[in-house]
């Protein structure tokens, strides 16, 4: 058990609401329980080996782990959802996303000791499976996540700046009820592939590319059907068809927030971005090779029919 801390005051403020809800002694012991792992968390790139190893326990523990998490949540009496969208919040801030993919390279075991409180083991994440590095956004958490070995890893893209393949936009039917079933239109045309099911809504694929922030695999695909991200990309598409460098280049695109708005009975986000200008193509992305993007007709309003996808010269070096 910990037995003292030295509070990062910015720290504090981000987890002291939490903390209200540990009332009793016990519940107030375990919550300085998910507290130390923040704590141990932010040696991450520290200059003593053992202390970055027991930080990466504990930011894979923080992040990804399912069981033991949310028993010493309930534990403490806190959300286990909140909490973990806390911790990730303030380790994104803090690190680059190569420094928490890298935490989940190092494999834990079960059995092992994290902080010699709690048992770990890391759960592998099937949440896509084309079998491609991914990028997708949480909605409800409001947060960009990027695939790795052993789970996902969020990655701070606000204010960012990245690059959309958005001429090569792929249109299709996505369903994601009980597994991921993508299918691809012919030339995006959705009269030449009939809708297989209920479950099936007008979807996308889209790479997007950095190699700053994306780790080891800088192009990553994003499929979606969420109707706050096909307005987002249908938005760029618009804009992004506009310039001469469209069929030739990539846009090199800031992100912006993505604040909550009602559609219909429910809620959604849609990013807010800026083209801050156009690169040549990377050749991970085919080089110089031209694009025979789709017509823009072809990439649909999602509030008309429930829709589809996401893409001053400057180098691609700087992504």
């Amino acid at each position: 058990m910990p037995k003292r801390f030295q509070p990062d005051t910015s720290r504090e403020e981000g987890f002291s609401v939490i903390a209200a809800d540990a009332t009793s002694d016990e519940q107030q012991l375990w919550w300085k329980v998910l507290y130390q792992c923040v704590v141990d968390g932010e040696k991450l790139d520290h200059q003593n080996s053992t202390k970055r190893n027991n930080a990466k326990r504990a930011v894979v523990y923080l992040l990804s782990d399912q069981n033991d998490f949310n028993k010493v949540c309930n534990l403490a009496n806190v959300n286990p959802d909140t909490f973990r969208r806390a911790a990730t919040k303030w380790l994104v801030g803090k690190f680059t996303s190569e420094l928490l993919i890298g935490a989940f390279a190092l494999r834990e075991t079960k059995g092992e000791k994290l902080g010699n409180t709690m048992e770990t083991e890391m759960p592998l994440h099937t949440i896509q499976a084309t079998g491609n590095p991914f990028i997708r956004f949480g909605i409800e958490e409001n947060e960009w996540n990027i695939s790795s070995e052993n789970g996902l890893v969020p990655v701070d893209l606000v204010g960012k700046t990245i690059g959309i393949d958005i001429a090569n936009i792929q249109m299709g039917w996505l369903s994601l009820s009980g597994g991921r079933d993508w299918q691809p239109w012919p030339d995006n045309n959705p009269m030449k592939l009939e809708n297989p099911s209920d479950q099936h809504k007008q979807g996308c694929s889209v790479s997007m590319y950095s190699t700053k922030l994306f780790g080891d695999s800088p192009v990553r695909e994003l499929s979606t059907s969420q109707i706050g991200m096909l307005d987002f990309v249908k938005n760029l598409y618009d804009e992004a068809e506009q310039d001469t460098k469209f069929k030739t280049h990539i846009p090199m695109v800031k992100m912006g927030d993505a604040p909550k708005r009602k559609v219909g009975k429910g809620s959604t986000r849609t990013p807010a971005f800026e083209i801050t200008g156009w690169a040549d193509r990377p050749d991970e992305l085919g080089g110089g090779s031209p694009v025979a993007p789709p017509k823009a007709a072809s990439v649909t309003s999602p509030d008309a029919s429930h829709a589809a996808s996401e893409a001053a010269d400057q180098n691609f070096a700087e992504l």
